[in-house]
C-alpha cells in the first residue's frame, strides 16, 4: 500500500506540476490572447474611425463634387453667355455701322432738301418778281393799247373828215 500510496503521490504531484504547468501556459496564452484582444478593438476603434472619417470625406467629396458639377456648368453656361455677348456686341457694332451709314444717307438728303428749298425760295422769288413785272407789263400794255385804240379811233376820225372832203 505504501507503494501505492508512493505512486499515487508522485501520479499527484506529477499532475499537479502538469496542471501548473498548463495553468502558467493557458495564463500566459490567455494574457497573450487578451492583449490581441485588446490590440484588436483598439485596431477596430482605428478602422471605426477611419470608416468614419473616410464616409465624412466621402460626403465632403460628393458635396465637392456636386458643387464642381454645378461650378462646370455654370462655366459652361458663362461660356455661352461670352458668346452670345459677343454675338451681339458684333451684332451691335454692324448696326451702329449701318446706323452711321444711314445718317450719312440722311445728312446728304437733308443736304439736297435744303438745296432744293433754297432754290424753291429762290423761284418762288423769281416767279413774284416776274409776276409783278407781268402785272406792270399788261397794265402798261392796256395802257398802250388804250392809248392806240384812242389813236385808231382818231385816225379813223380823221380818215372820215377827209373821206368827206375828197369827194371819190
Amino acid at each position: 500500500m505504501a507503494l501505492r500510496t508512493l505512486i499515487m503521490e508522485i501520479e499527484c504531484e506529477r499532475r499537479e506540476k502538469r496542471r501548473t504547468a498548463l495553468y502558467g501556459k493557458m495564463s500566459s496564452k490567455e494574457d497573450q490572447m487578451e492583449r490581441k484582444v485588446k490590440e484588436l478593438k483598439e485596431r477596430d476603434e482605428e478602422l471605426m474611425k477611419a470608416v468614419a472619417r473616410n464616409s465624412e470625406l466621402e460626403a465632403s467629396l460628393r458635396a465637392n463634387e456636386d458643387e464642381l458639377e454645378l461650378s462646370r456648368g455654370v462655366m459652361a453656361e458663362n461660356v455661352d453667355l461670352q458668346a452670345r455677348v459677343a454675338d451681339l456686341t458684333a451684332e451691335l457694332s454692324a448696326k451702329a455701322a449701318e446706323i452711321e451709314g444711314l445718317k450719312g444717307e440722311l445728312d446728304v438728303g437733308v443736304d439736297k432738301m435744303a438745296t432744293t428749298i433754297f432754290e424753291m425760295v429762290l423761284l418762288e422769288d423769281a416767279l413774284c418778281i416776274c409776276r409783278s413785272e407781268l402785272t406792270g407789263e399788261r397794265e402798261a400794255s392796256n395802257l398802250k393799247v388804250a392809248g392806240l385804240e384812242g389813236h385808231v379811233k382818231e385816225l379813223e376820225a380823221e380818215l372820215s373828215v377827209l373821206n368827206r372832203q375828197w369827194p371819190r
